[in-house]
């Protein structure tokens, strides 16, 4: 065992003569051409292969060597969004699994080469007349691509590799048109939020879709609110003593009005605007994003990133009443504690 890792570090430092940063580099580049070339070469097809998805009875996947990997991911992926899916080693479908292959059955094969010698003896025996298939392959002229229904290029130049030899553009660029035909089949599933939440009662997932905003957020005394009347220095004063990076401006009602943030404070100092003169009502925002104490976590986290400027915290609001407020900390430490009790 030693003679051999003796070998192997004695290989390695006669054969890399350059920095492994170049080498990273050159790698990352590689895959970039190959996204640049998968976005080049989507056409019709994938829409195509995406109705064949939603349209299926059942998709089996099969693959051989790295692409079953790519191959199982993409079954568990269509599994989560309620699918009917599974992987299929292609040695075992010809020796009894082949039965899993039912009337209605998408089958969708993975193969860098277009020729892999399994994948060819599966559709040698498959019952075409019943079955639908889709390939994905690095090759536009392969054996599987034209006898597929459907044939899905994930092109690449090469490997990352300096003798082109390890799967790892292959394999990724697979791995994202796989993930790509996921997305677009979730979203054109009416309930697929729905759909998730059942799949996904644990983890990460899960504690954003079927955790509620009520449930993490701030209220009663800790929420920091002010009228609007008050002076912009006691705004600041109720930001740096509740320390939740927001200052909720509202009527005698509690009705909010308006919010002010630390980063409010920030660009107010960088216009110079006196800040121990004048009212919180003349620089607070007056039409903020705001939230549903009903809406999920999920939602909450969307709200706060689908922006150009990304919130940090969302004042809770019940018909125009201010109910509390959450912060993206709240949302991350609650997916942390699920993922703590696991």
């Amino acid at each position: 065992m030693r003679r051999g890792l003796f070998f192997f570090a004695r290989y390695s430092q006669t054969m890399n003569t350059s920095p492994l940063s170049d080498d990273v580099k050159e790698a990352l580049r590689r895959q970039r051409r190959a996204l640049d070339l998968l976005e080049e070469h989507l056409d019709e097809t994938y829409q195509a292969a995406v109705s064949a998805i939603l349209s299926a009875q059942q998709i089996v996947t099969s693959g051989v060597g790295k692409s079953s990997f790519v191959a199982q991911k993409f079954a568990a992926s269509l599994t989560s969004l309620g699918a009917t899916a599974r992987f299929m080693h292609s040695t075992d479908a010809l020796h009894g699994d082949l039965g899993a292959v039912k009337p209605g059955t998408l089958l969708v094969l993975f193969s860098k080469s277009g020729e892999t010698r399994e994948l060819i003896q599966l559709l040698d025996v498959i019952q075409r007349d019943h079955v639908r298939i889709v390939s994905i392959t690095s090759q536009r002229i392969s054996t599987i691509s034209d006898r597929a229904d459907i044939s899905l290029l994930a092109p690449i130049e090469r490997e990352f590799d300096r003798m082109n030899l390890l799967p790892s553009a292959s394999t990724t660029t697979a791995l994202v048109l796989a993930d790509l035909l996921v997305m677009s089949v979730s979203h054109q599933m009416p309930d697929s939020v729905n759909v998730l939440t059942s799949t996904h009662p644990q983890g990460a997932i899960g504690s954003l879709l079927t955790q509620v905003v009520a449930q993490h957020m701030h209220t009663g005394a800790s929420v920091p609110q002010i009228a609007p009347e008050a002076t912009i220095e006691g705004a600041i004063h109720e930001l740096d003593a509740r320390a939740l990076g927001i200052v909720c401006v509202v009527d005698e009602r509690g009705a909010l009005l308006g919010i002010l943030t630390d980063g409010d404070v920030r660009r107010l100092v960088e216009r110079g605007v006196d800040l121990s003169a004048g009212s919180v009502a003349s620089v607070m925002t007056s039409k903020p994003t705001m939230i549903s104490p009903t809406a999920t976590l999920h939602k909450a986290l969307h709200t706060m990133e689908s922006r150009q400027r990304q919130i940090g915290v969302l004042p809770v609001v019940d018909a125009n009443i201010l109910v509390g407020v959450i912060r993206l900390h709240d949302v991350v430490r609650a997916q942390i504690s699920v993922g703590a009790d696991r």
